[in-house]
């Protein structure tokens, strides 16, 4: 109804609508008005935009009567020259936005939104933007991120694959702010999983550059041997979430230490990490539980370029005597890795068990013998596995 009056309307017709049913708390009325603007817009342009402001309506029917025009560059203008920086923030806090549709510069608008707290919006807005070049401000999308955290306002507003793709394109950049960027990846860590696009890098290369960020975050996961329980306090929401958050950092890490921006293995640097994340877990009562979290990591190496399957400065560390908790570590995941598997009748589980007798072998015959044990544990697992599939009905429970 109201587009067909906004078709046909004559100024008299335009006087009874506007700007007195502007203030209507009916949603049918309020719909009508919506459409006939629309439809009036769309019909006469920019053209009639100002010739409407030029009523000498209130500040506050000028600012609903923009709102219901599109959210496009076109507006925005006439936003700051007629309402003025008095009185713009009636649009900007309560303008329903729209980044999709016709190509245009949003950059004013998100500009506009972190100003009058709309971080969410801010945060879509600029989104929008990310994949085009031109257009892209990775300091604009840094501080929108920043903002969004700071203000604890507009997280309920954004897209989850949008605000992945949009910290995925700050990622890839060699200019963002890396300390910027570890904020955003700490605190938007829940979105980056597995079953995103997206994964924490920054915090991932953090961990496996920085022995000492590394022991804080298994800190916040493990109680330090050095510590009674009794004297332990009860943690709080807050200390509950940082838990979570550096519990699904430590699961989920693959970028084992050593591993280069280059694609290349620096032994020293991997040995230079080993030695100061042991020392330092040591000296803060984590020693078991931080050997586990290494070994788990280590499924990640490389293999040697003398053709062992594993590099042997990874060898040689699981190898060590007081590396048992490592090397179980190591073991587990390789077990998880497996991830989801359907039933064989234990075919499967054989050739596992053989070629991991076999990468034993392999071990044994570079002297790394206790590292070679535990994989050959880890074959009899699967033995004995098979075995039991081997005459086991798979519908049984």
């Amino acid at each position: 109804m109201g587009r067909a009056l906004g078709a046909m309307a004559s100024e008299e017709l335009e006087a009874s609508i506007l700007p007195s049913l502007l203030d209507s708390a009916d949603d049918t009325v309020s719909r009508v008005v919506a459409g006939f603007v629309w439809t009036r817009f769309w019909k006469l342009k920019t053209d009639w935009v100002d010739t409407v402001l030029d009523k000498g309506w209130t500040p506050e029917h000028q600012a609903k009567f923009l709102m219901l025009l599109p959210f496009d560059e076109e507006i925005w203008p006439r936003v700051s020259s007629r309402l003025g920086q008095a009185y713009e923030g009636l649009y900007w806090e309560k303008v329903r936005i729209n980044p999709y549709g016709p190509d245009r510069d949003l950059k004013f608008a998100v500009e506009k939104l972190l100003e009058y707290g709309r971080e969410g919006a801010a945060v879509r807005c600029v989104a929008r933007t990310a994949d085009d070049k031109s257009r892209f401000d990775e300091s604009l999308a840094t501080r929108a991120l920043l903002a969004v955290l700071d203000s604890g306002r507009g997280i309920l507003e954004l897209d989850n694959y949008e605000t992945v793709e949009l910290i995925k394109h700050l990622q890839e950049s060699d200019t963002t702010n890396k300390d910027a960027l570890f904020r955003i990846e700490w605190n938007f860590l829940p979105w980056l999983d597995r079953f995103s696009t997206g994964s924490p890098v920054t915090l991932e290369r953090r961990l496996a550059s920085d022995p000492a960020f590394f022991v804080e975050v298994v800190g916040l996961v493990f109680r330090s041997k050095n510590t009674p329980k009794e004297d332990s306090p009860e943690p709080d929401e807050k200390k509950k979430l940082l838990a979570r958050n550096a519990y699904k950092l430590l699961t989920e890490w693959k970028h084992c230490p050593g591993f280069q921006d280059d694609g290349a293995f620096n032994t020293e640097a991997f040995n230079a990490w080993i030695n100061e994340a042991r020392k330092l877990t040591e000296e803060s009562g984590h020693t078991a539980v931080a050997q586990i979290q290494m070994g788990h990591v280590l499924t990640c190496a490389p293999s040697d370029p003398d053709g062992l399957w594993i590099h042997h400065a990874v060898a040689e560390v699981l190898n060590f005597r007081d590396c048992a908790d490592m090397r179980s570590g190591f073991t587990s995941q390789l077990f998880n890795n497996r991830g989801v598997f359907t039933f064989t009748h234990g075919q499967e589980e054989r050739r596992i068990a053989s070629e991991n007798r076999q990468k034993a072998e392999a071990l044994d015959a570079r002297g790394y013998t206790r590292f070679a044990t535990a994989m050959r544990e880890f074959a009899e697992q699967y033995e004995r596995r098979a075995e039991h599939d081997e005459t086991r009905n798979p519908f049984e429970d």
